[in-house]
């Protein structure tokens, strides 16, 4: 009878764990900086995602990348491919990150501005006097992100229905020695700067 209750435990442990076990892998971050002559914010900063080998499939598309502005349940719901809500606050979500992954999400930010490369700077000009311009760099990170859709109210409120990624651990700036290779206008083909402004990510 211990047996088997040994047994049941160490089955549960390793069902658990195959959970939230993720491999690293290799992805291109895209940081819009949108600056703007009027308005309340004049410079916004979002983030988007996608993993490399995607990056000239034309099936896939970028996605957006919270590195804060989420709970502990968020993470737990993306890693088990369950809907999250980043952004907004449902009660009983928990908030206990460990200390090691607030390292990490602090981190995050710099690695990715410290290994950046610039793609292209668009300049908007309108009427009554209102300038735009928005910058777009690319940085290789690796790391384990995980991915999964927003819930309907949240996605409503921003318009948005595809996934969202989050990021997980291990992630450290990656080799981008073929830059140069890269299609400027493939990667121009990725993006889609007509919705950038209507999502608040930072």
């Amino acid at each position: 009878m211990k047996f088997l209750y040994i047994l049941i435990i160490i089955l549960c442990t390793t069902s658990v764990s195959s959970i939230y076990s993720q491999d690293s892998n290799n992805y291109f971050v895209f940081t819009f900086y949108v600056t703007q002559n009027k308005g309340e914010h004049k410079t916004s900063k979002y983030y988007w995602i996608i993993e490399k080998d995607s990056l000239f499939n034309t099936s896939k598309q970028l996605s957006p990348l919270y590195i804060e502005d989420f709970s502990a349940s968020d993470i737990v719901d993306c890693q088990n491919k369950e809907e999250t809500s980043p952004f907004v606050v449902f009660k009983g979500e928990k908030f206990d990150f460990s200390k090691k992954y607030l390292e990490m999400q602090k981190s995050l930010p710099k690695i990715i501005e410290l290994n950046r490369r610039k793609v292209f700077t668009i300049n908007k000009k309108f009427v009554g006097g209102y300038k735009e311009k928005i910058r777009v760099y690319i940085t290789l990170v690796n790391g384990v992100f995980c991915n999964s859709k927003m819930n309907v109210e949240t996605a409503q409120m921003i318009n948005f229905y595809g996934n969202v990624y989050l990021p997980i651990k291990n992630i450290t700036s990656a080799s981008f020695s073929d830059f140069e290779k890269l299609n400027l206008y493939n990667i121009q083909s990725k993006i889609n700067l007509s919705i950038v402004n209507n999502i608040p990510w930072k």
